[in-house]
């Protein structure tokens, strides 16, 4: 198995700090199977979100659900849960729960087939493969009584984790290796002499592992970049036991720092343009009709000018009397000899008045206004 990746083609992903959480899809699942699902995230970031579903399919179609062991379906459900967070930006539908007939489904539809099984970069097949590498090896490990759980931390700086033996025979642990461009210093607390101890861990760091857990806390070497960005080149952390070694890789970062003070101005911006809006779109509308069945209505008989005038409420409220916009919606008339406006506008209402002149009838107007202010 290669033992660093081409950090030459990878391409080191970019997020800020503050929103990190977001795309932070490690979980804290027993044993083997966040190394796996590290190795998704790995390609994800380092080449493309479209790579790492490939390689998740790959993986997942790579052994039939029902003929899989227990430790490989689990490893199924991993790569299962994977595909389902990130298929629905490819346009797939492949339901909530994973069974041979959900696996048919998805491994056995060709053109799914022919869009995902043959393309994969290079890149990004050579950390999947790694990553594979180190999920099997965990699970012969597990099977043979060294139980491991790694994680990274939020902001995947760090790495945590703990290693216990549950074999009949005891082991030994024989330090930490640190391969690959980047640098990482990992400090375990273990049960050592009848008692919990906390101590740096190097390459020649060597205890006895039991069954009470040794719990490691890694924290990977970075630098700020021309653009004051934090960055951490790539890494192999290799964890070695009398038993076997298990591998941890980490991707290359860059993530783009933001202090206290910027998040709380960013929030003030995000308070004031918030205001702001609310002023600016104050709208209120609404519809008015009124006809011959109306005493008062005087449009319809009689010479000369006539008018009738209706008294409007707001329903909200406006601290300087906004623009008033008027459009007709009922028409009944011999002409169009008519007008309508919107008089005596104030922060609470307005007056629309309808008119029409010589002798022309009209039975029945609507109106719609809208108002929009401050």
């Amino acid at each position: 198995m290669k033992t660093q990746v081409n950090t030459q083609k990878i391409k080191p992903f970019h997020f800020a700090a503050f929103f990190i959480s977001v795309f932070s899809v490690v979980s804290h699942a027993e044993n083997c199977n966040d190394l796996l699902n590290l190795g998704y995230m790995n390609v994800n970031h380092s080449v493309s979100e479209y790579d790492s579903v490939v390689s998740a399919y790959n993986h997942f179609c790579s052994t039939s659900y029902n003929s899989a062991s227990s430790e490989k379906k689990s490893g199924l459900e991993i790569s299962f849960d994977y595909l389902k967070k990130l298929s629905g930006k490819l346009g797939y539908n492949w339901g909530k729960t994973l069974t041979q007939e959900t696996w048919s489904q998805i491994c056995e539809d060709k053109n799914t087939y022919n869009k995902l099984s043959t393309y994969q970069s290079a890149d990004s097949s050579e950390i999947s493969n790694i990553a594979l590498s180190a999920w099997q090896n965990c699970l012969m490990l597990n099977a043979r009584g060294l139980k491991s759980d790694f994680s990274m931390t939020q902001d995947l700086t760090g790495l945590t984790g703990s290693l216990y033996w549950t074999g009949s025979t005891p082991i030994t642990f024989l330090g930490v290796d640190n391969i690959g461009l980047g640098k990482a210093s990992c400090n375990v607390t273990a049960y050592i002499g009848n008692k919990y101890v906390t101590k740096a861990v190097t390459s020649d760091t060597t205890f006895r592992l039991t069954t009470k857990a040794a719990n490691f806390n890694c924290q990977r070497s970075t630098d700020l970049d021309e653009l004051n960005r934090i960055t951490a080149q790539v890494t192999r952390l290799t964890f070695k036991t009398s038993e076997g070694k298990l591998d941890v890789d980490l991707a290359p970062i860059t993530l783009t720092q933001i202090d206290a003070k910027q998040i709380d101005d960013l929030y003030l911006q995000i308070d004031n343009l918030r205001q702001r809006t609310e002023i600016l779109n104050i709208v209120d509308t609404g519809t008015v009709n009124h006809s011959t069945n109306e005493l008062e209505w005087n449009l319809f008989s009689g010479t000369g000018i006539r008018s009738n005038s209706y008294h409007i409420n707001f329903n909200k409220n406006f601290s300087t009397p906004p623009t008033v916009s008027l459009g007709m919606n009922i028409i009944d008339s011999d002409s169009s000899k008519f007008t309508i406006a919107a008089n005596n506008v104030t922060t609470t209402g307005f007056d629309l008045s309808f008119s029409t002149w010589n002798a022309w009838k009209v039975a029945s107007l609507g109106a719609s206004w809208f108002a929009v202010g401050n």
